[in-house]
């Protein structure tokens, strides 16, 4: 495995940290990791600079990791504040952690913009001691900038959030505040979990952010907390449109 590793500072891009242009990569990524011990990680696999271009990626993500464990950690398989125009492959069995604070995207961190992402997200998952955010897919948004996901095709299986503290789970397979496309795709026992705290969106957490047409089955998702649980499959404050049998 490849790995970025700081006791001190934060740690980024497991494999690959890109700040420049890549026109393609093509390969999978397996079991590698970004890891502090005193601050943030970022990008098990990949970290891609808000400077950052990467025209397409083509692999399977598997047991890649951002852990931390007196900071933050973001994005399990790739962490992206700059553009990836082509994202495609399987995300399966990655995830974020903190130890003693807040995870975001079990396998994808987005705080910039991916064009168009195909691929299926099984067993990824976000876990932490304080507001947890996106078991798969985190994808951010303020009042200012929205951050953007075109379209996803895929399906979301076994992804959960999960926070060990009083705090918040936000999302079993996704959490957005920024604009994503088209969903297509089934969501199948995903979940959002609080210990002692608050869960919402079992599958789908949607918050002042837009998300075009979702097509599929809502399947097994929950959301699970000791005061509240707001939405089994979706949590939305907007509105939403979308098509399934569940």
């Amino acid at each position: 495995a490849n790995y970025a590793k700081s006791e001190t500072g934060s740690a980024y891009g497991g494999a690959i940290y890109n700040k420049g242009s890549i026109t393609s990569i093509t390969g999978n990524f397996i079991g590698n990791y970004a890891k502090s011990t005193n601050s943030q990680a970022h990008g098990g696999a990949i970290g891609n600079n808000n400077k950052g271009t990467i025209g397409s990626i083509t692999g399977d993500f598997v047991g890649n990791y951002a852990e931390a464990e007196n900071g933050i950690a973001c994005g399990g398989a790739i962490d992206n504040g700059g553009t990836i125009e082509t994202l495609t492959g399987d995300f399966i069995a990655n995830y974020a952690k903190s130890e003693t604070g807040s995870a975001y995207g079990g396998a994808i961190y987005n705080e910039g913009t991916i064009e168009t992402l195909t691929g299926d997200f099984i067993a990824n998952y976000a876990q932490g001691s304080s507001t947890i955010y996106g078991g798969a897919i985190y994808n951010s948004g303020t009042y200012y900038f929205s951050r953007t996901i075109g379209d996803i095709t895929g399906d979301f299986i076994g992804n959960y959030a999960i926070s060990s503290s009083s705090s918040y789970a936000l999302g079993g397979a996704i959490y957005n505040s920024g604009t994503i496309g088209d969903i297509t795709g089934d969501f199948i026992g995903n979940y959002a979990k609080s210990e002692s705290g608050k869960a919402y969106g079992g599958a789908i957490y949607n918050s002042s952010g837009t998300i075009g047409d979702i097509t599929g089955d809502f399947i097994g998702n929950y959301a699970q907390g000791s005061s509240y649980a707001y939405g089994g499959a979706i949590y939305t404050s907007n509105d939403l449109n979308f098509v399934a049998d569940n």
